[in-house]
């Protein structure tokens, strides 16, 4: 998803740019600041992404989520959290 600009109610200009992977990580960081006991696994969960999963038949590591399309991320981490759910 490309950068996407809207018009708000109040008619101010909303730029919103396309997510990554770090993005992700610093909102679970967040929650973890703020006692969501849900994010405290996210590092294990990334880890975990990182040693099961390959991309385009490649191996990834920890970093390369970090570098990855949200929606990238969020679907691997949902495939990840449905086999633990």
């Amino acid at each position: 998803m490309p950068d996407k600009t809207l018009t708000l109610p109040s008619g101010k200009t909303a730029v919103i740019r396309e997510g990554t992977g770090a993005d992700l990580m610093r909102a679970h960081e967040h929650l973890e600041l703020m006692g969501e006991k849900k994010a405290a696994g996210v590092k294990t969960l990334w880890l975990l992404i990182a040693d099961l999963a390959t991309i385009d038949g490649q191996a990834i590591v920890y970093e390369d989520l970090a570098a990855m399309k949200l929606a990238d991320v969020a679907v691997l981490e949902r495939e990840m959290y449905g086999d633990f759910l």
